[in-house]
C-alpha cells in the first residue's frame, strides 16, 4: 500500500558505484560511508528519505583483491539500502546476506513480443 503513493520514490537518495576489475574495498566503503553520512544529515533536518547504494557490475571485482568483502559489514548492519546488479553469481557469503533475483535469458520470442508493443 505504501508503494502506491507516487511520491514515495521521490524520497530515494541514490549513491551510485560502477564496479570494475580494479575496484577496491576502500572505494566501496567510501560509497557506503557517504550514503550513511547523507542519510544522517537529511534526517537531522527532518527529511525522511531512503539512502540506497546502487552498485553496477558487482561481480566484476577480482576475487583475489577481496574488494567485495567490504560489503559484509554494510549488509550485516544495514543503515542504508543496497542494490547490486551483476551478471555473475556472487559467493554464498554475500548472497546469504541479501535477496537474489535471477532472470532467465531472454528468448527470441520474448524480444519479438516486446518489440511489437
Amino acid at each position: 500500500e505504501h508503494f502506491r503513493d507516487p511520491d514515495v520514490f521521490k524520497s530515494i537518495d541514490p549513491h551510485y558505484y560502477q564496479c570494475s576489475r580494479r575496484s577496491t574495498s576502500t572505494e566501496i566503503e567510501t560509497v557506503f560511508e557517504r550514503a550513511i553520512k547523507r542519510k544522517i544529515i537529511l534526517e537531522d533536518v527532518g527529511i525522511n528519505c531512503c539512502s540506497v547504494v546502487m552498485m553496477d557490475e558487482a561481480g566484476l571485482p577480482e576475487e583475489s583483491h577481496e574488494s567485495l568483502k567490504a560489503l559484509h559489514y554494510f549488509l550485516d548492519v544495514p543503515i542504508v539500502s543496497f542494490v547490486g546488479i551483476t551478471n555473475h553469481v556472487l559467493d554464498a557469503a554475500k548472497t546469504n546476506r541479501a535477496i537474489s533475483l535471477y532472470r532467465p535469458e531472454t528468448t527470441h520470442d520474448d524480444l519479438m513480443k516486446h518489440s511489437a508493443c
